[in-house]
């Protein structure tokens, strides 16, 4: 029998999950399709209680007569299918597995629970659903479990939420006519733009190899000029508030600093109030100011380098610094490093000079190794990696259209912060499991894309730097610059397990400090690519490594940093949306992660989250 399994993290008690999960009366209020209900419904079932449910799938009705196998309350309840009465799969045989697993921390009153449906098709229906049912059912059950997940949060047992029981997740309102369409908007615009980015992909390749020289010289300084308009975006939050006055000097200090010109640079303090401070776990991006994502100001900046937002709060609440940094010449660290910095100094702590980038240079051992690699082979290889980047690209964005019955494009972003005992908590779980934290979010993050895209991930694109390791002199990792690189990371499309995420992230660590195979693509990729830009670069069709990034894991794990303690900062999150960023940094002892999208839409992306937070709490569990 093939096997879909979900888990999502509930506001209520295991008793209380139970009971209302088991009560088939309340399915129609989170699970889309069931239109109606016969027999012992308005009560939680106990073993060998049978029933009948209705169900409406593609505009075509049919009935399903279930049998209760086994009701463990408060743990553990499976049915069974007696009898399917439905068009293509009347033979067709199901069971469902519902387990509840309490926290470890009682006061939180949160509940793990597991959804397993196991299924076997025959006939036409067993074909149909290697191309198209399997992931029909993997989307239907994930939005499901997140519309339980807010039914219960808002303490709702009559089915009243802000949408209808019969709203359906944006990927399951694909019909036989839009999927037509996809495909012919999508060939159209192969033909039209493929040979465009091959061509331009190859002519700047070897415009550069000519001009410039070996990749090693074409990436031999971490510092390029700055250009207006192209941000990194990020969101900074403390527990006491900054002196205006002192801010805008400081501010205006480092901008002289970095050799960026006073007009391309602003700072604005917000009348708005932050919302106080959260529980620890999944929030929303705007949990503190503003509607929906608002980190990015619109046209106002277009002509500016760099910008800074700030909502004052008072002495114990939030205060928020929301930023625009230069990505056109700053990797994510630098940006963090150039937050870390101003924070530091505004509050009194030591002063560093960050702006060392210049001065550093790629060591000359370093960089014969990196010219190992045939510029030949990169370019015969080059068309091939153009067309699929682009195939992932431009499909992405086709099905994501919103009159094409997608979600909608445009960036969406969520959070999930860790208070500092939950960090705790989850750092001795990894222990306990004897794997690095990078390994863990990895696979975190593969097995919630899967839960909620019914597939794998091509591969995780793993942000990298290369400033300590290869860059001299030898300086701390707190410099301003860019030193980045996205070697990948392959995803086998069956499974992916944490032990495959540590040997994944070991895999990593070694081939950046020998410079391994996957890292001189990588490397060789940047240089030759159409920009070096550190947002964007990997993003682009002309892209000349497989990354596919639009079908992929955009992963940034700064690891474990500190800002100054004087300062008050307790979290940090950026963006990075692609098909799906996951983005995480233990600062000042806490974990904080930001997931973006631009084509997955609101509800899925929050899907993705709370998976994630599903499987990051089950490792705290283990620490107590």
């Amino acid at each position: 029998m093939r096997r879909i399994e979900h888990s999502v993290l509930i506001e209520a008690t295991p008793e209380a999950a139970y009971d209302y999960a088991t009560e088939p009366a309340n399915w129609c209020h989170w699970y889309t399709g069931t239109v109606g209900l016969d027999g012992k419904t308005g009560v939680p079932l106990a073993g060998g209680d049978t029933f009948t449910e209705y169900v409406k799938s593609f505009g075509v009705q049919g009935t399903l007569r279930w049998n209760t196998v086994e009701s463990a309350r408060p743990r553990r309840f499976v049915i069974e299918t007696t009898s399917v009465d439905m068009p293509l799969i009347r033979r067709a045989r199901l069971r469902i597995t519902y387990l509840f697993d309490p926290l470890q921390n009682p006061a939180a009153r949160h509940t793990r629970m597991v959804r397993i449906l196991e299924y076997e098709f025959n006939g036409i229906a067993h074909l149909l659903d290697r191309v198209y049912l399997h992931c029909h059912l993997t989307h239907k059950a994930s939005f499901a479990l997140m519309k339980l997940q807010e039914l219960m949060r808002n303490g709702a047992s009559d089915g009243s939420s802000t949408q209808s029981a019969s709203d359906v997740p944006p990927r399951a309102r694909s019909t036989a006519a839009l999927r037509v369409a996809h495909a012919a908007i999508f060939v159209i615009l192969i033909v039209l733009f493929l040979p465009i980015f091959i061509a331009t992909a190859v002519a700047r390749a070897v415009y550069l190899r000519v001009v410039r020289g070996k990749a090693s010289d074409v990436l031999k300084v971490g510092a390029v000029p700055f250009r207006a308009g192209h941000f990194y975006v990020a969101q900074m939050v403390f527990n006491k508030p900054f002196e205006p006055s002192r801010l805008r000097e400081i501010f205006s200090e480092m901008i002289q600093e970095a050799g960026i010109a006073p007009e391309k640079a602003q700072v604005v303090f917000e009348p708005e109030v932050p919302r106080s401070l959260p529980a620890s776990g999944a929030l929303e991006a705007d949990h503190y100011v503003g509607k929906r994502t608002n980190w990015t100001c619109g046209n106002e900046v277009k002509s500016l380098v760099l910008w800074l937002r700030v909502f004052g709060g008072n002495l114990g609440e939030p205060t928020v610094l929301q930023a625009g940094l230069p990505v056109s010449s700053w990797d994510g660290t630098s940006c963090f490093n150039f937050m870390k910095e101003l924070a530091s100094r505004c509050h009194g702590g030591p002063r560093s000079d960050v702006f060392q980038a210049k001065k550093l240079t790629l060591r000359p051992a370093s960089a014969r190794i990196l010219d190992q690699s045939s510029f030949l082979t990169f370019l015969l290889r080059l068309p091939f990696n153009v067309a699929l980047n682009t195939r992932s690209f431009l499909w992405n964005w086709v099905v994501a259209a919103r009159v094409l019955g997608g979600p909608g494009i445009r960036p969406e972003v969520v959070l999930l912060n860790f208070d500092q005992a939950d960090s705790a908590r989850l750092q001795v779980g990894l222990n306990i499991r004897g794997v690095k934290p990078y390994a863990a979010f990895a696979f975190a993050a593969v097995d919630a894309y899967n839960a909620a895209l019914g597939r794998n991930p091509h591969c995780i694109v793993q942000q990298s730097s290369l400033q300590t390791r290869h860059y001299g002199p030898e300086l701390e990792r707190n410099l301003v610059g860019d030193w980045l690189i996205g070697p990948v990371q392959r995803i086998p499309k069956d499974q992916y397990t944490l032990e495959d995420a540590q040997r994944g992230y070991e895999r990593l660590v070694h081939d950046l400090d020998t410079l391994g195979k996957d890292v001189r693509n990588a490397f060789e990729a940047k240089a030759y690519g159409l920009t070096t830009e550190a947002g964007l670069f990997e993003a682009l069709p002309t892209y000349g490594l497989d990354a596919r990034t639009w079908d992929s894991i955009f992963f940034n794990n700064y690891g474990v940093r500190s800002v100054f303690p004087e300062a008050g900062c307790i979290s940090w999150n950026w963006l990075a949306p692609f098909k799906l960023a996951f983005n995480t940094i233990n600062l000042n002892e806490r974990t904080c992660i930001s997931l973006a999208s631009y084509v997955l839409g609101h509800e899925t992306l929050q899907t993705v989250r709370d998976r994630v937070e599903a499987t990051l709490r089950g490792f705290m569990a283990l620490g107590g």
